[in-house]
């Protein structure tokens, strides 16, 4: 469990913001965790039309989730920056 907790500073410390429930929130995407260790990760799809999910196993190394964040964080405004160019 203090892997996860590990992994809420290194969130945390790369501009997510916790809400009231313990909910990592930045740009559309939601991280969070069960008591049973697993996280997910939850955003918007391409447009917004759609949502994603990505499970990380109670195993998943703390190291993979940030990355796995920020990679699919960063698709995410590639997307909308090209959906916003394509519009104007």
């Amino acid at each position: 469990m203090s892997e996860r907790l590990d992994v809420r500073r290194m969130l945390l410390r790369r501009g997510w913001t916790e809400d009231q429930h313990g909910v990592l929130r930045k740009g559309g995407a939601v991280v969070g965790s069960t008591a049973a260790g697993d996280a997910f990760l939850t955003g918007p799809g391409r447009g917004r039309h759609d949502e994603f999910t990505a499970d990380f196993p109670s195993d998943t190394p703390a190291q993979v989730i940030p990355a796995a964040t920020e990679h699919i964080g960063h698709l995410i405004q590639q997307a909308e920056a090209a959906l916003t160019e394509a519009a104007a």
